[in-house]
């Protein structure tokens, strides 16, 4: 803590061109008459020191420019401690000080007060004070001489946006001011974006705040609906979703709070201009997804956030968010869709992003597998099997395939897929199937295909002469090896010339028919050795 004498040596040495001076929570009081470069200043904050009305007496001789005084918390009783500052001072700030409710009445012969804040702490206040001068007071403010400028309050929008912007640190007044503004936005006729200037600075000053917090989220939506949005102003977009993640933190069980917040965070502008931490985003919202599964507001807010938001961070974090509480709620949200078949929004998105968390992720696909995975996404072709060209089943079945593909690209895990109803789900779709499907296909009969090479390299030399073929078409199955993959190229381990690769190709799409063939060889001796 600064002593006294330091905190002299440090005004004195400063240039007599300072016009503001913030000495709040300071455990000394200062002798104004020391501090000669003090002499100019237009704003002075001395709330919550030892100051009392003998050190203002002194104070005010040696502050002959001061406009703006803040004695909040002091020992301040008496108006008559201001001296002349009584006739300059433009904004007082004497919040749960005495002087806010011995003798209010006083305060009139302030004559150019623009702002006054007598408030207090009721638990703080002598129980027969104030009360007696109420009436006194009720008269001089309705002079209209007096405090003309002081419009704060909760009577109609102009006294609401005045109290905001005057006492954001004041949580039950935010809390007032919040509330009624979101009440007055609802008739709102025109834009006015630059009311989230004065919503931010509560929701970022009162963290811990419950009320604070829900009462400011649901004033930011209701200033950023459709026909507002592009009224946002973009240095505010990632404040805004930096505040609502850290509500989510503080409060990750409030089941409206967390409404709100994820209804903000869905906002276009939001997730498509904002800088925010994506991975924080997406535990955040799969945090409230796994606890609220059961509110549809909550599910398909949080599914599609969700889709969107694991599309965006790294594979590492990937890993991260591939807990076994994400994987259960997700995969119990997709066996139930199907086991009802329901083919809808929140069905689309939890499959989006079960196809996001087991890519490039062994760990997260080894516990999709475990916990009957690929039973459920069997099942799922199958159910979806009906009106199969329509493109919602089209979209479904892809995503299907898509995490099947994921899965198959981790070596240990492609031998659960080597049975008869995937083969024949695969093969079906791979010769009748729209291209979309046709294309995954494809690239899961790819991957499964590629420990072909180490098992065809491990065969020991025989020991008598095998039958050798005039022609090697029978063997152009197992050009899918080199042709289809999926991931990395068409052809993209392949040496032949692009006539060679097409003719190859002609042979391998003209035989399908024959792939019960290319299975038997895979179950025979791909996995035998």
């Amino acid at each position: 803590m600064m002593s006294s004498s330091l905190l002299y040596e440090l005004l004195n040495g400063m240039s007599s061109t300072v016009r503001e001076l913030n000495l709040s929570h300071t455990s000394f009081v200062l002798d104004f008459s020391a501090i000669l470069p003090l002499k100019c200043l237009t704003h002075l904050d001395i709330s919550n020191t030892p100051v009392d009305d003998k050190a203002m007496c002194v104070a005010w001789q040696y502050l002959d420019c001061l406009e703006c005084i803040n004695v909040s918390n002091t020992n301040i009783s008496e108006t008559v401690s201001f001296g002349n500052l009584r006739r300059r001072l433009k904004t007082l700030l004497a919040y749960n000080a005495p002087v806010a409710w011995v003798n209010p009445v006083e305060f009139s012969n302030f004559g150019c007060l623009q702002k006054l804040d007598i408030s207090r702490n009721p638990d703080n206040m002598p129980s027969d004070a104030w009360y007696h001068n109420a009436k006194s007071l009720e008269n001089m403010l309705a002079d209209p001489q007096i405090l003309p400028c002081l419009v704060t309050g909760e009577a109609n929008e102009q006294q609401i946006l005045s109290s905001l912007r005057a006492y954001p640190d004041r949580a039950a007044y935010m809390t007032e001011a919040l509330h009624g503004l979101f009440h007055i936005t609802k008739n709102w006729t025109e834009r006015k974006p630059e009311v989230l200037q004065l919503v931010l600075p509560p929701l970022e000053k009162h963290p811990e705040d419950l009320r604070v917090q829900m009462a400011a989220t649901a004033c930011v939506f209701n200033t950023s609906e459709e026909e507002q949005k592009k009224m946002y102003i973009q240095k505010y977009l990632s404040k805004i979703a930096s505040l609502v993640l850290s509500a989510m933190s503080v409060f990750p069980d409030k089941r409206n709070l967390l409404r709100n917040c994820l209804l903000i965070l869905e906002t276009r502008q939001i997730l498509k201009k904002a800088t925010f931490n994506h991975f924080e985003a997406s535990s955040r919202v799969m945090d409230a997804l796994c606890l609220f599964s059961s509110d549809q507001d909550i599910f398909r807010l949080a599914t599609k956030l969700c889709a969107i938001l694991s599309s965006k961070i790294s594979a590492q974090e990937t890993l991260a968010l591939g807990t076994e509480t994400n994987i259960t709620t997700l995969f119990n949200i997709t066996k139930e869709k199907i086991a009802t078949n329901q083919a809808d929004f929140t069905f689309n998105v939890a499959l989006s992003v079960l196809w996001n968390l087991t890519d490039e992720a062994p760990s997260t696909c080894l516990l999709f597998v475990q916990k009957g995975g690929l039973e459920m996404m069997a099942q799922g072709l199958k159910v979806f099997n009906e009106g199969a060209q329509e493109q919602n089943v089209v979209i479904i079945k892809k995503k299907i395939l898509g995490t099947l593909n994921n899965i198959t690209e981790v070596p240990s895990l492609r031998q659960d897929l080597i049975t008869d109803e995937f083969m024949d789900l695969f093969g079906s779709l791979l010769a009748d199937g729209p291209v979309e499907l046709s294309y995954f296909c494809g690239g899961i009969l790819s991957n499964v295909m590629l420990e072909c090479k180490q098992a065809v390299t491990s065969w020991e030399f025989p020991a008598e002469e095998l039958v050798a073929y005039r022609s090697f078409s029978h063997l152009f199955h197992f050009f899918i090896v080199q042709c289809l993959q999926c991931r990395c190229g068409l052809c993209g381990g392949c040496t032949m010339s692009a006539p060679e690769m097409g003719h190859v190709i002609f042979h391998f799409l003209s035989m399908v028919e024959s792939w019960k063939v290319f299975i038997e060889f895979l179950k025979l001796h791909l996995w035998s050795q």
